[in-house]
């Protein structure tokens, strides 16, 4: 560590927090990462302003005009039964404590919109007889499904009307709906209230090839009729996806609506608010450019993970990943119409990007 970073004692800030108005300077921010080298918690601080700060575009900014201070946000507490004890939890903000005048908001419009946070890992929770439940998990190579049936069962019980269909009212699919019934991998018209997942990607320049038809309906419909080896993989992951969840059907536009028939097709888009607003889940492939690429994290080898831990006073420490908004705006998915109205009409949404997933309702 640094001078002005070993002068800190981290046990002491996570276990009881700092206050706003008491931030501790750390320095300016061209100081900090010249020491970036040097200093584990400096570190940690310049890999996320050289991942989203772009300064190599704002060459004239003077960074040593721009101060950092650091103090602590509550992140959450639990509370035992009863509410007898309260475990808080904190996590590490990095802020501005000076910016030239406005040098900040002109030359790198960030304003709030990146800020840092710095948290700590579940396994050091222990060392503050706190649970773990709201501190940082360790990316793994592939989605932990656990979490995300843990994710849908706590809406489900705990959320109510909140997190219900758009209409607030009790609305049934359409008859001619048809989903994938990936346990006999056939396109089927859904049963009548069927839990089903619908997915929500970008198709590409590809298409045709995989797509349901009138010459191939027939032969789709049957059970193995769905052959896997014709789908890109973004629809083959999600396939896989739903099997991992313990669910039987997954709504596909490609494969769902016969894409040559202008009357089913009609028809079936005309249902498209019934589709996305009536399902449990709607699968994001945010990290997806085309149908082709694979779904990130649902087979091994396919994120591009970004977590940097740094160990700080015996502490592990990282920077918490993008946020939701700042992920997808850099995504292919979010600058489609049909995208943002699949999003806007489902009640859940798991958004798989390069790195990891969010889970949203």
């Amino acid at each position: 560590l640094c001078s002005v970073c070993a002068s800190l004692d981290f046990h002491q800030i996570f276990l009881d927090g700092i206050p706003r108005k008491d931030q501790i300077p750390l320095g300016s921010l061209s100081t900090i990462l010249e020491k970036s080298y040097q200093c584990s918690f400096c570190r940690l601080i310049s890999f996320h302003v050289r991942r989203t700060w772009r300064l190599d575009e704002f060459p004239h900014v003077n960074l040593s005009e721009i101060g950092l201070g650091m103090y602590s946000k509550n992140c959450g507490c639990i509370r035992e039964p009863f509410y007898q004890t309260t475990f808080r939890c904190y996590r590490l903000h990095i802020a501005r404590t000076k910016d030239a005048g406005g040098l900040w908001k002109r030359h790198l419009a960030l304003g709030e919109e990146s800020p840092i946070f710095i948290h700590l890992l579940q396994e050091d929770a222990f060392k503050f007889g706190r649970p773990a439940d709201l501190h940082g998990r360790r990316l793994k190579s592939t989605v932990d499904i656990g979490l995300v049936q843990k994710w849908i069962s706590l809406c489900q019980e705990d959320h109510g009307d909140k997190c219900g269909n758009v209409w607030k009212a009790d609305r049934k699919l359409p008859g001619f709906v048809r989903v994938v019934d990936v346990v006999s991998m056939a396109v089927v018209p859904a049963p009548a209230g069927c839990c089903y997942l619908t997915l929500s990607y970008v198709w590409g320049s590809i298409g045709a090839e995989y797509w349901t038809t009138k010459d191939n309906i027939v032969e789709r419909s049957a059970p193995g009729g769905l052959n896997v080896s014709n789908l890109p993989e973004t629809i083959t992951d999600s396939i896989l996806f739903v099997r991992q969840l313990g669910r039987r059907y997954l709504w596909i536009d490609a494969l769902c609506i016969i894409q040559d028939d202008s009357l089913d097709k009609s028809s079936q888009l005309r249902a498209m608010d019934l589709v996305y607003g009536l399902s449990l889940l709607t699968i994001v492939a945010a990290g997806c450019t085309t149908a082709r690429d694979p779904l990130p994290g649902c087979r091994p080898r396919t994120r591009t993970l970004q977590q940097h831990i740094e160990v700080v006073q015996g502490l592990h420490l990282y920077v918490a990943p993008p946020r939701l908004r700042e992920a997808l705006a850099q995504s292919t998915w979010n600058t489609r119409c049909w995208t943002y109205q699949e999003s806007a009409l489902s009640c859940r949404r798991i958004y798989f990007t390069g790195p990891q997933v969010y889970f949203e309702c």
